[in-house]
């Protein structure tokens, strides 16, 4: 179980700069306000808008305090966040191997490090062919796509009821204690899956206790030694997959309810 939960906004600039400005191949790539399909690897991205919303827990309680206070942040551009949680399909194709304690091809990738997902990025952006940079997201940008367009407090629900909540994620009340494969729950309202459950999801940022500030495009501290995981995972009560909660991890941890999605920002 996760209980020693904290969380952090950071980020590599040198990422999402990268990222920005497109990957130096004068190739088409993706089209703003449109959903994409990799034509590399078939990973498919869903658009998500710029945006306003409160991110953190608004409800004013939290294990730990974790994802409080709540606060209001501006994203100011749209940006590509994966579909689903990268598979072990899509993680061996490019690395080879297949790291997951629970095996299956469409289940999401677990028991990778942040280091390895860095790795398995930047395997992926040096295929032939690539049209766009590949990413983790910020938790910024997480928390937006994952409350969806309402700042729902679960992706795709409000309700923590097992008989509401069971139709959306994979958690403790469901799961049987492994992972599953990605999309057979509903998707939130921009139609991503598993934003709520299934595995962890690593971000981009390190990790920082927030402060009550409106923000713009936050990225968190500039350093750090631990990373942000959000989404919860198969393990996981109600209140540990809510939209704003958050986890602090060492970047080479690895851990059989940790894996990744993937977002593209030009």
């Amino acid at each position: 179980m996760r209980k020693n939960i904290g969380v952090f906004f950071a980020l590599a600039s040198v990422f999402i700069l990268a990222a920005c400005g497109g990957n130096g191949n004068n190739s088409k790539g993706p089209e703003g306000g449109q959903d994409y399909t990799d034509p590399v690897t078939g990973m498919e991205f869903i658009w998500i808008p710029a945006g306003a919303f409160v991110m953190g827990n608004q409800h004013g309680t939290s294990y730990n305090n974790i994802d409080l206070p709540a606060h209001a942040v501006t994203i100011t551009k749209g940006f590509w966040l994966g579909k689903y949680e990268v598979t072990q399909s899509q993680w061996q194709a490019i690395m080879g191997s297949n790291p997951s304690a629970t095996v299956g091809t469409e289940n999401p990738v677990d028991s990778v490090s942040w280091n390895d997902a860095q790795a398995f990025i930047t395997a992926l952006n040096a295929k032939p062919g690539a049209e766009t940079v590949f990413r983790l997201p910020t938790e910024a940008e997480w928390e937006l796509a994952a409350k969806g367009e309402t700042g729902q407090d679960f992706a795709g629900t409000n309700s923590d009821l097992d008989a509401d909540l069971s139709q959306y994620a994979w958690y403790s009340f469901n799961s049987g204690g492994i992972t599953h494969p990605v999309g057979q729950k509903l998707p939130n309202s921009y139609g991503l899956y598993d934003m709520s459950g299934n595995v962890w999801e690593w971000t981009q940022d390190y990790f920082g206790y927030y402060t009550a500030e409106a923000k713009i495009n936050p990225t968190g501290p500039a350093t750090g030694t631990q990373r942000v995981t959000k989404s919860g995972g198969w393990m996981d009560n109600p209140q540990y997959i809510r939209t704003s909660y958050r986890c602090n991890d060492d970047p080479d941890e690895v851990s059989d309810y940790i894996g990744l999605r993937l977002a593209i920002g030009k």
